[in-house]
């Protein structure tokens, strides 16, 4: 890293400078955020917006963190367990009456036992998003593209979360398993049932058939995630149901977690316990490391919307004073008095306004 380009009270306009002064090498996307977050070991420096505001040049860099001694990462995933395992208890009692040893939770109780949102999420009922959204401009994208981003993050903590508790010899396995009905004299069973895995097996291949239906009628489908971020599991799994009760009998309720306890729970449930004090400083430990990663990572989608619009002119800028040769495999463009338009993707004005304002309404405990 050269840092002789620099000094105390410079204003560098956008990262790809940023990078030329310090002859750095550009990156994207997490390595990039890594990157501009290790500068601070060798200056000081404000960000705004995209600008960087230099502050003071360090004459000798700050010892590297080990991010992992912190917790980083996981740094709520000793809450989120806590509060999985403050709920088990009861269930471990009562299925230690019945002789089971485990319990079953589906992704949305578990979302709410850990804090991960508030009941408005869960719901996504249309006729309260218009009465909510009445003041504000909401479009259909500020929607699919913050439920997208929260059903991410909500499933990167539940997995970790289990993967802590396994680990950690709390539970012994956890796993997802189908719900499913049978039909019955033309009507179908009022009771559930965990389906086999053959039946698993045929559940996928419907499934896999039922995508491709749909990929057929609308090319910008490209799988499932391009399913839920639309809005259209409803219409998925219903056409998937169709197609189950015809050639099988019996159609998908729901999928659940597994939850198989290990022994020490169901013996001495108590230990796991927490004071409604503890309970509610998780809950909102929890609640506000995600909101507060929601905020960010949009206002950070911003960011790299400028620097990459910022990078396209820069570029242009460096060449087109340059000769141009047609035969220049890597030339950006021959010289124009003005550069061709940019025609990257733009987030609209309030883009972030509208994020901030879901993350509030959707994910922020209720007082």
């Amino acid at each position: 890293m050269n840092l002789s380009n620099i000094k105390a009270g410079d204003s560098i306009s956008n990262y790809p400078k940023m990078c030329k002064l310090l002859d750095e090498p550009q990156r994207v996307g997490s390595p990039r955020d890594r990157q501009i977050e290790d500068w601070r070991r060798f200056f000081k420096y404000d960000k705004q917006g995209h600008k960087f505001i230099i502050l003071e040049v360090y004459a000798n860099s700050t010892p590297k963190e080990d991010g992992r001694s912190k917790g980083n990462k996981s740094i709520y995933i000793e809450y989120t367990s806590s509060l999985l395992l403050n709920e088990l208890p009861v269930h471990a009692f009562i299925a230690s009456a019945n002789e089971r040893n485990f319990i079953e939770l589906t992704d949305k109780e578990i979302k709410l036992i850990i804090g991960l949102c508030n009941q408005y999420y869960i719901d996504e009922n249309e006729n309260m998003f218009e009465s909510l959204y009445s003041n504000k401009i909401i479009t259909e994208f500020d929607k699919n593209d913050f439920y997208s981003r929260a059903t991410s993050k909500h499933n990167e903590i539940i997995e970790s979360t289990f993967k802590h508790l396994t680990k950690n010899n709390k539970c012994l396995e956890i796993n997802k398993i189908y719900k499913i009905s049978e039909k019955r004299s033309n009507r179908i069973s009022s009771s559930t049932r965990a389906a086999s895995n053959y039946e698993e097996n045929i559940i996928n291949r419907v499934n896999n058939l039922v995508l491709n239906e749909f990929i057929d009628k609308d090319k910008t489908i490209v799988n499932m995630r391009s399913i839920h971020n639309r809005k259209m599991q409803k219409k998925f799994y219903n056409r998937a149901n169709e197609i189950l009760l015809k050639e099988y009998n019996w159609s998908v309720d729901y999928k659940t977690n597994k939850i198989v306890f290990n022994d020490d729970i169901i013996i001495d449930e108590s230990r796991y316990i927490l004071t409604e004090y503890e309970q509610i400083e998780y809950l909102a430990i929890v609640n506000k490391a995600v909101h507060d990663f929601l905020d960010t990572q949009a206002e950070n989608k911003i960011i790299k919307q400028e620097e990459k619009r910022d990078a396209y002119y820069a570029k242009y800028d460096t060449n087109k004073n340059k000769s141009y040769d047609k035969h220049d495999k890597n030339r950006f463009a021959p010289p124009f008095p003005f550069p061709p338009p940019y025609e990257g993707f733009i987030l609209h004005n309030f883009y972030v306004e509208n994020q901030k304002y879901l993350s509030d309404l959707l994910i922020k405990l209720q007082d």
